[in-house]
């Protein structure tokens, strides 16, 4: 009926999944059509037909299916939500790996459960059985390939002058597994370490320009060591830190020592 929501088309094979029920019989896909449904709506029964197929547009006679005027069955709306709620179908059986059992209850079952009481007590917002279906689509995807660790290091700047210090940051994220990581660098010779910093204890060990930082991470966990260094002798200064982890990560930086500045003056015209 014209006054019914889409809802209670599609939801058919939802109850037919709960209720075990194997199949539908609908008695009245075309009907008799003696009374032309594009012009007359009305049944005795209420303000719509209950059709699932309506005749062509027209009498003429065309066997082309791509001519939307040719003689072909034209789907009714309630049709195409039957249709959604098929598909919706094949989604719970295959989160039950097959069909259902009467007397058990699946995990499709309490999916459903969620917006279906009863064959006459479901939710009429559409948006309820989206969430369902997305949930049942989770089930089938899975949880996916865990996040691998990553791992980098940078410079706080791009250049410094000979004897100004600045900071190496050597980030690690341990991903979705819990390891144990340990970090290595070794400082140029060109470079004074001030200060060795870790986010969290332990300390980090330091023999001369060695560094070495091991850390017990958790799950998903972001750990930062600090480095704070002072340039000794101009030039570029490049160096590589290696964390190993589950697997061998390494990550660098480069800065420009340099030793004079240019200065340009700043000339002021008046007219």
């Amino acid at each position: 009926m014209i006054d019914r929501t889409g809802i209670e088309a599609r939801i058919t094979p939802w109850l037919a999944w709960l209720e075990r029920v194997e199949g539908l019989v609908y008695y009245s896909t075309t009907g008799s059509w003696d009374d032309d449904p594009w012009m007359n709506p009305w049944t005795d029964n209420g303000n719509g037909d209950g059709l699932l197929f309506y005749p062509p547009v027209d009498d003429t006679v065309a066997f082309d299916a791509c001519n939307a005027q040719s003689n072909r069955l034209v789907p009714s709306i309630r049709w195409e939500l039957l249709r959604e709620g098929m598909e919706d179908y094949a989604y719970l059986w295959l989160l039950n790996g097959g069909d259902p059992v009467i007397g058990e209850v699946h995990a499709a079952d309490t999916l459903a459960g969620q917006f279906i009481a009863s064959r006459t007590r479901f939710s009429r917002v559409p948006t309820d059985l989206y969430a369902t279906r997305a949930a049942i689509a989770a089930e089938l995807v899975g949880p996916g390939e865990p996040s691998a660790p990553t791992a980098s290091k940078s410079a706080q700047t791009s250049s410094a002058a000979v004897g100004e210090t600045f900071v190496y940051e050597l980030v690690y994220h341990a991903g979705d597994t819990a390891h144990t990581v340990t970090i290595n660098d070794t400082l140029p010779a060109n470079l004074e370490l001030v200060t060795a910093s870790g986010s969290r204890t332990p300390a980090p060990e330091v023999d001369g320009q060695f560094i070495r930082w091991t850390v017990a991470l958790t799950s998903s966990e972001t750990v930062t060591l600090t480095l704070q260094v002072r340039a000794d002798t101009a030039g570029l200064v490049e160096n590589t830190a290696t964390f190993a982890g589950l697997e061998q990560l390494s990550g660098s930086a480069g800065v420009v020592v340099y030793t004079n500045r240019v200065y340009l003056p700043l000339v002021r015209s008046e007219r």
